[in-house]
């Protein structure tokens, strides 16, 4: 089913498709079917105890008929909420993942700490995200649009090489945080 509610498009005009590479790294298309061959494989490579990052920087799509609910999209396609869960449920018991969103809506993925068929956290799961679930972030407001290196993945990132933990970057990004965005934390 296909999203209903708002997608953040920064910049109405020109757009600008970059092919992307990483030496020795395999890429693969942002696409549905390929989460789900990545966190099928992932289940047999990671092990309890090793640590998933899980970093996304793209557009959030809200969701009219269930304000819990967001998307991140993707590649002609979106990713709920809900099917964030079950992905993640195919890891191991005892792999830690840490959520790092930064994109509109990604609040509403906090409710991705909880395992596919419970509502309290399994404690595997912890998250930062740029904002609540009802809010759009920084780089789709007209004051954030073509500004190089703002919002809060870059201010994470650079947080990130002044502080030794995710926690204490999160909290010097919510210290200097001069956005309309509200970081928080599962």
């Amino acid at each position: 089913m296909a999203p209903r509610g708002h997608l953040c498009r920064p910049g109405a005009g020109r757009s600008e498709l970059t092919d992307t590479r990483w030496p020795e790294v395999q890429l693969k298309p942002a696409r549905k079917l390929e989460l789900r061959r990545w966190f099928a494989e992932a289940r047999q490579r990671l092990q309890p105890g090793d640590m998933l990052l899980f970093f996304v920087t793209d557009h959030g799509i809200d969701d009219d008929e269930d304000p819990a609910n967001a998307y991140i999209s993707l590649w002609k396609e979106s990713l709920s909420v809900l099917e964030l869960r079950a992905l993640l449920a195919h890891l191991r018991p005892g792999v830690r993942v840490v959520e790092l969103f930064s994109q509109c809506y990604s609040g509403a993925f906090a409710a991705s700490i909880a395992p596919l068929h419970g509502t309290l956290p399994g404690g595997d799961v912890c998250g930062f995200y740029s904002t609540t679930g009802d809010r759009r972030s920084y780089g789709c407001y007209r004051e954030g649009r073509d500004r190089d290196r703002s919002g809060h993945a870059f201010a994470f990132i650079d947080a990130l090489h002044r502080h030794a933990t995710l926690d204490a970057a999160h909290v010097a990004v919510t210290l200097v945080d001069a956005t309309p965005d509200l970081p928080l934390r599962s």
